[in-house]
C-alpha cells in the first residue's frame, strides 16, 4: 500500500521595502505568486524572486499564501 501524497504549493521568496531603511530586502517568508501579487495592489512593494521557485507541502502555507516568519524549506 502506498502512503497518502500531500497537497504541495509552489512557493517563493521575495523582496519587499523595508520602511526604516528604504531599501529592498529579502522577506522573512516565503510565499505563493498569488499572494505576493496582492501585496503589490496599488504599488509595488514585493518583487518575486523567480529563481527561488520551491515546492513544498500546504501545510505550512497559511490562508493568505504565506510560510510563516523563518520558514526554511530545506
Amino acid at each position: 500500500m502506498k502512503g497518502w501524497a500531500m497537497p504541495a504549493v509552489t512557493v517563493y521568496q521575495y523582496t519587499t521595502h523595508h520602511p526604516r531603511s528604504r531599501r529592498m530586502r529579502i522577506a522573512p517568508r516565503w510565499a505563493t505568486r498569488s499572494a505576493i501579487e496582492s501585496l503589490n495592489r496599488g504599488r509595488l512593494v514585493a518583487v518575486l524572486l523567480n529563481d527561488t521557485e520551491t515546492e513544498i507541502d500546504d501545510s505550512y502555507v497559511d490562508r493568505d499564501g504565506m510560510t510563516e516568519v523563518g520558514f526554511n524549506p530545506s
